[in-house]
């Protein structure tokens, strides 16, 4: 496992532009990382249970070269997803790699239902594609 560098310590990072959980962060090639769907409290409330919750349809992309989030990379996540997996496939065309969004509840089945839907983002191109289902909705462990 590696280890901190000597000295090293956590600290806080520029506030996102709403609160969410369930959510995933993904480091993209460009070192970058992509907030992707999660849920939020109705009204902006700072707790709620999860079954008032509802999918955000947003995501946000930390530059930490700037140390900002980068408002002109926000990206919509169709129907919203939250509960879910994603995963980075380095190899594809886009320079900052390929983020699949796997299972999780998408803000448009029954509650307690889960999608076998699966995303594709190119990011650099701005668009998510369907994948080829699951099979069977999923929920991230």
């Amino acid at each position: 496992m590696p280890q901190a560098a000597p000295g090293a310590r956590w600290s806080s990072g520029p506030p996102m532009s709403s609160r969410r959980f369930g959510h995933t962060a993904t480091v993209l090639d460009s070192g970058a990382v992509l907030v992707a769907g999660g849920a939020g409290c109705p009204s902006g409330a700072p707790s709620c249970p999860e079954t008032s919750a509802a999918a955000l349809s947003t995501s946000q992309r930390l530059d930490p070269s700037i140390g900002s989030w980068d408002p002109e990379k926000q990206l919509p996540v169709p129907g919203g997803r939250y509960f879910h997996a994603a995963a980075l496939a380095a190899d594809g065309p886009d320079p900052e790699g390929v983020v699949y969004l796997f299972g999780g509840f998408d803000g448009t089945t029954a509650p307690g239902g889960h999608t076998s839907l699966a995303r594709v983002l190119r990011y650099e191109a701005g668009s998510w594609c369907e994948a080829t289902g699951l099979g069977s909705g999923q929920r991230r462990a």
